[in-house]
């Protein structure tokens, strides 16, 4: 799968690829960590790409980490957005860790259940 999303990076559009990467972190927890790895490891390319002002970026910090479930992965997120700081990613990232709190509190509750 890895190999298949850096063919799409390559050969698509900006406005494609964008719906490719965040089609591939929303398909499930495993296309979620080769997203999320991606981009961590390709982060100043990604602003290059679509620029760090753009509401294409925004969709990524929102998108890509949309299967964690736990505290951990909340820091990892934090600690990375902490390390590549961009004013405009200040609420998204609150409503991200947000969101995986969430899940994660949904997701003691089924298994309490």
């Amino acid at each position: 799968m890895k190999r298949e999303l850096v063919y799409l990076i390559y050969i698509l559009k900006k406005q494609h690829r964008l719906i490719a990467f965040i089609s591939l972190a929303a398909h499930n927890r495993k296309g979620c960590e080769i997203a999320w790895k991606y981009m961590q490891d390709n982060w100043n390319k990604t602003e290059k790409i679509y620029d760090e002002h753009s509401r294409d970026l925004i969709h990524l910090v929102e998108n890509v980490p949309c299967h964690f479930v736990n505290e951990q992965r909340a820091n990892e997120v934090r600690n990375f957005y902490a390390n590549h700081p961009n004013p405009i990613f200040e609420g998204t990232i609150g409503k991200v860790l947000q969101q995986i709190n969430i899940r994660q509190l949904v997701l003691q509750h089924h298994e309490n259940s």
